[in-house]
């Protein structure tokens, strides 16, 4: 199997290219033999993942319906852009300047790692986020009509981070794959 192309806009983020190539490890965990063409595939992954959410998820965070796990869940998602990819920055300039141009993207993903890490020790991001999965796979095993009605994007973009473990990651990737019909 072929390896997705990161795309361009999603490229300029550290944070959100981390996100990508997880998804790729959780395609190929998820469908190890692809019905569809890698090329199709890799098409919908990049216009879902680029989508923005269809939903709001900056709504009131004191809502306790199974919806608003999503959203509560995407806010971390959203959070964690801006922040780690600020973070990263500083890391690279003041740690890793003088490595050569031909490690940059190893370099560039240890900055991450480290910058999510150092963030873990003031909010664990992680577990609140896996909190959050594990409650909304559970409304989801229960066929809640609140979060089954939810757009394809919104279970991609769930799955697309590297604080989910891969089988769960992929539980919301296959979901995704049911929603758009592959």
């Amino acid at each position: 199997m072929e390896c997705l192309p990161i795309p361009k806009g999603v490229s300029e983020s550290t944070t959100l290219s981390a996100r990508f190539k997880y998804l790729e490890l959780v395609l190929f965990y998820s469908i190890p033999h692809p019905t569809l063409s890698f090329q199709e595939l890799a098409e919908m992954l990049e216009k879902d993942f680029e989508e923005a959410s269809p939903i709001n998820p900056k709504q009131d965070s004191e809502q306790t319906s199974p919806k608003d796990l999503v959203f509560r869940a995407l806010n971390i998602l959203d959070e964690l852009v801006e922040k780690l990819d600020t973070s990263t920055k500083i890391l690279l300039e003041n740690e890793y300047s003088n490595s050569t141009e031909e490690y940059a993207s190893c370099y560039r993903d240890a900055a991450w790692s480290r910058s999510f890490e150092d963030m873990r020790k003031v909010r664990d991001y992680k577990e609140e986020y896996n909190g959050y999965i594990h409650q909304i796979l559970d409304f989801l095993a229960q066929e809640d009509l609140e979060i089954l009605s939810m757009p394809p994007v919104v279970f991609l973009k769930l799955s697309a981070t590297p604080m989910l473990e891969i089988s769960l990651a992929s539980r919301l990737f296959l979901i995704w794959k049911e929603k758009r019909g592959l």
